[in-house]
């Protein structure tokens, strides 16, 4: 009688089909991770944008027609927005006189977006201006769109890295820009 057993050839064949689906729903979950942090970072460019153009209908129905230091009746009142009514920091401004200097710039120094982003959006996730050791990187630049002073650092750009993405601004794979000089908030997955 003759043993009903699987030979060594078999077994391999076996392991091999299971190594290759294996990788193959690794490989899927990690596109399903990325996809996600994506989708998750969409959402936090459009909370974003609600949050900018919220400010500038308060500054709008407040009937300003300059920059205002800790607009009043929005989230904490330590919103600083410019004359276009888009928000530039937190407590950037001297409360006492009402005065900013630079208010056309976001934030005193590069923790400016980093600020601004916590401020903007609740539970906000961790954000560094200094390092990619948090979810995400803010840099603070000039876009060179204020008519009024060009070269103004009036803009942020936040990167996703919780991915593990550790290129600059201008090549990050998942980013947000925001632009104190017209409002927008620009979402790009660049993957």
């Amino acid at each position: 009688m003759k043993s009903q057993g699987f030979t060594i050839v078999e077994l391999i064949i076996v392991i091999v089909i299971l190594a290759v689906i294996s990788i193959t729903a690794s490989i899927s979950f990690l596109s399903l991770n990325e996809d996600a942090e994506a989708a998750k970072t969409k959402a936090l460019a459009a909370n974003f944008k609600q949050a900018v153009d919220f400010a500038k209908t308060k500054w709008a129905i407040g009937g300003n027609r300059n920059y205002v230091v800790n607009l009043t009746n929005y989230l904490d009142g330590s919103i600083d927005v410019n004359a276009f009514g888009y928000p530039v920091g937190v407590n950037k401004g001297n409360n006492n006189t009402g005065t900013m200097g630079s208010p056309f710039q976001i934030g005193r120094g590069n923790r400016g977006c980093a600020d601004l982003w916590n401020a903007l959006l609740e539970d906000a996730p961790s954000i560094a201006h200094n390092n990619n050791n948090q979810e995400y990187r803010s840099y603070r630049f000039s876009s060179g769109l204020n008519p009024i002073t060009p070269s103004a650092s009036d803009s942020c750009t936040y990167v996703l890295r919780k991915l593990g993405d550790t290129s600059g601004r201008n090549n990050a794979l998942i980013k947000i820009t925001y632009n104190a000089s017209t409002g927008s908030v620009i979402f790009e997955d660049n993957r």
